[in-house]
């Protein structure tokens, strides 16, 4: 069985007090910790956090995988070339999702600027004859002008909404 290292046993422990820290990251970190710190079996560990044993198996394995990376990391902090925050940044890192696949992006960051700047312009300077733009006067000018090929008009609302509100995702 792999041991934790004491850096890494209180980085984990403080990471666990953080309020900040996702709920999933936490669980994976505290099914982690049972596992090296409590000598939990896995099936334990299993049932204790309301998941299949499988995702047990899945997270320590993240971990083990990591051990040469995490020795660098390690190794560096305790140098003082990187900071806490860095090496907690990592560590956190190992228990996220990894990216997963789907459908490409229909819309690349050029087109959607250029779908805001056309939001922010003033339709009767554009020669239009309304005043303000809907999400749907805007969907259709947006096709018309060729700007895109096809949109939905709440699509088009996503994004005036995610660019008024840059932090949500």
């Amino acid at each position: 069985m792999n041991v934790l290292t004491v850096a890494e046993q209180s980085m984990l422990s403080s990471l666990l007090r953080k309020r900040e820290i996702e709920s999933g990251v936490h669980k994976r970190i505290s099914l982690l910790m049972h596992y090296y710190e409590y000598g939990w079996n896995k099936k334990k560990i299993a049932e204790s956090h309301h998941v299949g044993r499988a995702v047990v198996y899945q997270w320590l394995k993240r971990w083990e995988d990591s051990g040469e990376q995490r020795q660098i990391w390690q190794k560096a902090y305790q140098d003082t070339q990187i900071s806490r925050r860095e090496y907690e940044k990592y560590l956190t890192s190992i228990f996220r999702d990894a990216p997963r696949s789907g459908t490409p992006r229909k819309f690349d960051e050029t087109t959607i600027e250029k779908i805001i700047s056309m939001a922010a312009s003033d339709p009767q300077s554009l020669g239009l004859p309304f005043s303000r733009w809907s999400e749907v006067l805007l969907q259709k000018e947006l096709i018309k002008r060729k700007v895109v090929k096809s949109i939905s008009s709440s699509q088009v609302g996503r994004f005036l909404k995610n660019a008024s509100n840059p932090t949500s995702p």
